[in-house]
């Protein structure tokens, strides 16, 4: 099968599942893959091809098509100009982060595609069993031997079922005079009330110990959405994704550091509270400046819709507004000082905002009041004519964005602030010092460059303050051999090292994720290899090839300078 698996799960399931039965791991462009291959066919053991891409490499189409000769006792398998050995329990698996991949027709008649993409409700499932598990340890442990309980009895049940037809299927004779089958009849009517009896008592055990679960739903639910979140900012560029496991770790730190309390209701808002700030500073600090507002707003908007306090046609309003009607089949504005744009959007803005039925007809009726708000330096902060009192803040925004859509943004800016606080539009200056002590040997980070925004000289400031040295590269054809050397006189000596502008030098950033993620496995096996002190600083603009895995096991920050009044005066 291929496994369209951006967070990892399937990927653990099957690594967990074959792990009995030695599964290799390997990429395609991994030095040794042939060996791998052919190894794992000969044997006849799993292998797991792992970031696969879009495209596959034409060498796995004979295991694909299933091209089996047979050769004297043995079967074979012809790759390229050689034929290798192969075995009928050889089982083969290709995973891919790619979110949305875009696949051939071929490729799907190849193998079979499925689709590990995490949901909604099955991601607030598990981060329900992991908050309950570090609060309650207690009740995740009953659930779990209950779970363990219930399915044995259900397998006691299924095999007394099954000798029972077994032995009357196979019985000659009277049945009334077959001492032994009525004997275990009657043993098995026995063992089923008892099984039975211990089935009812679950029921009722299972539904006490989920009520106490419950409780600590409103903070899965809250987790969930946000890691949705996450994953809708890397739609709007690659550069942002974040990877599950990295988000269950900013979700346990959540759980962890959130302020206790005796109360349970209590307890729960302080880790909805410090879970949401937490993730969105987090989040920030990897966004370019012109991002960072769209994160909040949309946390703000998913919020409201879960509670059920905004809906989806306020938000297309939104977003769209007037856009989808056609000027020369609505009625003409009352006033040549509207704009045709903003007269489409008052039109469809009457038409979702129920509060705003009447709002054409209330232009004509207050036409000068309306024309001197629109011309004011700064309407949002004056009175809707006739409208003010009966509007909410979102409303008030919709309205603003309608008419005067040059101060949509500082009307967002009230939203936000009303509706989740003033703290989510204050955005905190890079605090590098931090972000170092955060990642450490086997987490690299990531400085996503724009114009002017260049880290260098403050990774070098660090790393003076830090008493240590810093090794760095410019990335570009001809520069991989050199750039091996930094890394492995990195984790030896234990100095920084620094690869800058790595968009140009995106083959050697495959080869760097495979580098990254075997330097655990390179500690476990020779402690010592890896120096605690190395750290690995990278340096890239945005590029939609950058390698998913290494995305995924970094840090990433920008460096721009803050934009608004608030964030600069932080800054200062």
């Amino acid at each position: 099968p291929l496994m369209i698996d951006p967070q990892a799960q399937g990927l653990g399931w099957i690594k967990s599942r074959e792990a009995k039965n030695s599964i290799k791991v390997t990429q395609l462009n991994d030095k040794r893959f042939r060996n791998h291959l052919e190894d794992s066919m000969a044997f006849g053991t799993p292998l797991m091809i792992q970031n696969v891409e879009t495209e596959i490499d034409p060498v796995l189409d004979p295991v694909l098509n299933k091209e089996i000769q047979r050769k004297g006792r043995n079967l074979i398998i012809q790759l390229a100009d050689k034929e290798c050995e192969y075995s009928e329990t050889f089982s083969f698996f290709m995973c891919s982060k790619l979110a949305n991949p875009h696949y051939s027709p071929e490729i799907f008649a190849q193998m079979t595609v499925i689709n590990f993409t995490v949901t909604m409700g099955g991601l607030e499932q598990q981060l329900l069993s992991r908050v309950v598990q570090m609060e309650r340890p207690e009740l995740e442990e009953q659930k779990q031997k209950l779970t363990e309980e219930v399915n044995h009895n259900k397998k006691v049940l299924k095999g007394l079922e099954d000798d029972l037809l077994y032995r009357l299927a196979n019985s000659t004779g009277n049945l009334l005079d077959d001492v032994e089958l009525i004997e275990v009849l009657q043993m098995s009517k026995s063992t089923a009330v008892e099984v039975n009896e211990k089935l009812t008592i679950a029921v009722d055990t299972d539904i006490r110990i989920n009520t106490a679960r419950e409780e600590y739903r409103p903070a899965a639910r809250r987790g969930a959405l946000l890691y949705f979140l996450v994953v809708d900012m890397a739609a709007i560029n690659n550069m942002y994704m974040v990877s599950l496991q990295q988000f269950l770790e900013l979700h346990d730190y959540s759980v962890n550091n959130s302020e206790k309390a005796p109360i349970a209701a209590k307890r729960i808002v302080n880790i909805i509270d410090y879970m949401t700030n937490y993730v969105t500073r987090y989040m920030h600090r990897g966004l370019f400046e012109r991002h960072k507002k769209i994160w909040t707003l949309l946390l703000t908007m998913k919020i409201e819709q879960v509670a059920d306090r905004l809906s989806a046609a306020y938000v297309g309003n939104l977003l769209k507004g007037g856009g989808a009607l056609d000027a020369k089949s609505e009625k003409p504005a009352p006033g040549s000082w509207i704009p045709e744009t903003v007269w489409l959007n008052v039109l469809a803005l009457s038409r979702t905002v129920q509060m705003l039925r009447d709002l054409p007809d209330n232009f004509e009726r207050y036409n000068e009041q309306w024309r001197a708000w629109y011309d004011h330096d700064a309407p949002e902060t004056q009175p809707f004519p006739d409208y003010n009192e009966r509007l909410d803040k979102f409303e008030q925004m919709l309205l603003v964005r309608a008419i005067r859509e040059d101060r949509a943004l500082l009307a967002v800016d009230t939203y936000i602030s009303h509706t989740i606080g003033l703290d989510y539009l204050i955005v905190k200056p890079l605090d590098l010092a931090a972000l170092h002590d955060e990642a450490s040997c086997y987490v690299p980070m990531i400085t996503l460059l724009s114009t002017g925004s260049d880290p260098t000289g403050k990774i070098q400031d660090l790393c003076r303050k830090r008493k240590n040295n810093v090794l760095s590269i410019s990335m570009g054809q001809g520069q991989e051999p050199a750039a091996r050397k930094l890394l492995d006189q990195g984790i030896a000596e234990g100095i920084w090292v620094l690869l800058q502008n790595c968009h140009l030098g995106l083959s050697f950033m495959g080869e760097c994720q495979e580098w990254v993620a075997a330097l655990p496995k390179l500690e476990e096996t020779a402690p010592g290899s890896v120096a605690p002190t190395f750290r690995l600083w990278i340096t890239a603009e945005p590029h939609p090839e950058f390698p998913v895995g290494l995305l995924q096991l970094t840090i990433k920050f920008t460096n721009e300078a803050p934009a608004g009044i608030m964030a600069g005066g932080k800054k200062t």
